[in-house]
């Protein structure tokens, strides 16, 4: 039998090639000089694994698998000499092992691993976490004595005042954010001061010190980091550490658009340097994030579609490739933008189930928050069975992750039942309904106790359950759990006029249920009027969006004095009548005719001013 001596070749050739596939790396502990960590299993799937060695080198062979195939490494929590388990250990350095791709010089793109002792992180964050608080504390502080200030100058309907009113309640609810904080604490803690620049170092001094982030952030320096990045390669990993920290430093202190001119500093860098695509990434992710929440929403777009064109032409993380469709898919989602939006949250989920069925601990929570995304978009659009089908697969990733972590998976648990229930209500199964909304407020009510931010999805559930009770015409039990969601919103409100427009909501449609309600009806105008004042502030700054709700409440509460009028006539009554239907028609002279809201209401407005005026003593 004759062989193909080029075929076998090629073979041999390609096998050895494979055959040679490996990351290589070393270990160190945190903060230690560089001390290198002995002992520390590092495994991958593909991989036969290996343990640290006295350099605390390591090499993670993979015999079937070809360079640039993505892996995800893992290291032990302890560590193990002679087979002996010494003391427990937790990886600093997570974000490095989330995907690698295994190099096709491994020599060329070590992987260093950074460890330190279990809980060694917690203490230093501890003390991070509450700098951090006390500064955003003060931050508000501030910014309500320059609220006080300019609303005696200026007046409380005058457009500063309510900007900086919006401001501060957006800031309240980032420091009512605990976990928020908390994370960044941690990040800080794990930044390892022997990989560092000086400035950095100085930077944690300072913090150590119990120096606030304000003036600690003073001996960083983003022009001198650009600077050396830039003059010397082997400065690259500690410029780009320095300039991200002044960044995420400047989003403690709530200055987001300076934090994200230094992140948009740090993508040119990247872009220049060619130093590390997924770098890149992540930071068109992270900033993309920071300016949807500032609704800046077309440069988010451009940001995220960037990061994608960059995961397209690279081998990298599918994960982070996940997050960024998803992102983008809600952005579009907000601008109704829905088959766009369907397409980039579909293709996440398809690369999320093949994840989370590689490592469900990292990918899991990602899975179902792409499931509800889509399932909402599906609900938005009356796409009822698609969107049962999505929560459906989300409520059971839900039930069997809260096993093994009910603090990480409670919170999407009861989110996914109450988008069920939700979902139920929308197409009347108050039936099918009840169950999922009641045990959606059941996890919640536990969860609030050490985790106030709760209370606003617990007003959520007491609303859907109100809903739930309307439907089945049980009046008396709807309006309980309305009033005690209203009360919820109203406490809100206090520390965050966000909230406002909810409580505006839930009154007017009080006063409906009152005014529907005769021997109730006497309860109705101060829902009305307590929407009124709440509408007639938000309209100042939103028009169009407020003024035809100022149209509805004006609508229903003058049928009501028309009613209270024939029941018994009162001069003062037929006044407050005739003087709401000219605020509800002032209120819709800003939208023209073709406005068929405006024109249902106006119509109506005419019938009762004929009525009003026909009434006589």
């Amino acid at each position: 039998m004759k062989v193909n001596i080029t075929i076998l070749m090629l073979f041999v050739l390609s096998w050895n090639a494979i055959s040679q596939s490996k990351i290589i790396g070393s270990v160190v502990y945190l903060n230690s000089g560089k001390t290198p960590a002995v002992g520390v299993e590092i495994k991958a799937k593909g991989s036969s694994g290996d343990y640290s060695k006295s350099e605390g080198d390591y090499i993670l062979n993979f015999p079937h698998n070809k360079a640039g195939t993505t892996v995800y490494p893992e290291i032990g929590n302890e560590i193990v000499l002679n087979g002996t388990k010494i003391k427990k250990i937790e990886l600093v350095n997570a974000d490095k092992l989330e995907a690698v791709n295994i190099p096709s010089d491994a020599s060329r793109a070590p992987l260093k691993i950074i460890v330190c002792p279990k809980g060694f992180r917690d203490e230093a964050a501890k003390k991070y976490y509450n700098i951090i608080r006390t500064e955003e504390k003060s931050i508000i502080d501030k910014k309500n004595r320059e609220l006080i200030a300019i609303k005696e100058k200026l007046g409380a309907s005058h457009n500063l005042v309510i900007n900086l009113q919006d401001e501060i309640a957006h800031l309240k609810t980032q420091t009512n954010d605990s976990l928020k904080i908390y994370k960044e604490a941690l990040e800080i803690a794990s930044i390892n001061r022997d990989d560092a620049n000086q400035r950095v170092i100085d930077f944690l001094d300072a913090l150590d010190a119990g120096i606030q982030i304000e003036e600690a952030r003073k001996v960083l320096n983003t022009k001198k980091a650009f600077k050396e990045i830039v003059e010397s390669e082997h400065k690259m990993q500690a410029g780009l550490e320095e300039i991200e920290r002044d960044a995420k430093s400047l989003e403690n202190l709530y200055r987001f658009k300076e934090a994200i001119q230094k992140y948009d500093t740090l993508s040119l860098l990247l872009r220049k340097k060619i130093y590390n695509p997924i770098l890149l990434v992540k930071n068109l992710h992270k900033v993309g994030l920071l300016r949807h929440m500032q609704n800046f929403n077309e440069m988010a777009i451009l940001n995220y579609k960037e990061a994608l064109s960059i995961l397209n032409n690279h081998k990298e993380s599918n994960g982070l490739k996940a997050q960024v469709l998803n992102n983008l898919g809600t952005i579009l989602s907000e601008q109704n933008q829905f088959s766009k939006a369907i397409d980039k949250y579909s293709e996440a989920i398809i690369i999320q189930r093949k994840l989370t069925q590689e490592n469900s601990n990292r990918y899991s929570l990602d899975l179902i928050n792409s499931l509800n995304g889509l399932g909402d978009l599906y609900s938005k659009i009356g796409e009822s069975n698609k969107a049962l089908n999505l929560y459906a697969e989300a409520l059971q990733i839900c039930k069997y992750k809260v096993q093994g972590n009910p603090k990480m998976y409670l919170p999407d648990l009861a989110n996914t039942l109450n988008n069920i229930g939700s979902l139920y209500i929308s197409i009347q199964q108050y039936s099918l309904a009840l169950n999922y909304i009641e045990t959606a407020l059941k996890i919640r009510k536990e969860l609030v106790i050490n985790d106030r931010t709760q209370l606003a999805v617990i007003s959520t559930s007491l609303m859907n359950l109100g809903l739930i009770y309307q439907g089945n015409n049980e009046i008396k039990l709807a309006i309980e759990k309305y009033e005690e969601a209203l009360l919820i919103l109203r406490e809100q409100a206090l520390d965050n006029p966000l909230f406002s427009s909810g409580v505006a909501s839930l009154a007017t449609e009080l006063g409906l249920i009152y005014q529907g309600e005769q021997k109730d009806s006497e309860l109705a105008p101060e829902k009305y009027k307590e929407a009124l004042i709440i509408y007639n502030k938000l309209s100042l700054d939103n028009p169009i969006f407020y003024n035809i709700l100022i149209g509805k409440v004006c609508y229903n509460f003058s049928i009501l004095k028309i009613w209270q009028l024939k029941k018994k006539f009162d001069p003062t009554v037929k006044k407050e009548g005739i003087e709401l239907i000219n605020q509800g028609k002032k209120a819709l002279e800003i939208y023209d005719n073709s406005n068929q809201t405006k024109l249902k209401y106006m119509e109506g407005f005419e019938s009762l001013e004929n009525l009003f005026m026909a009434e006589k003593k």
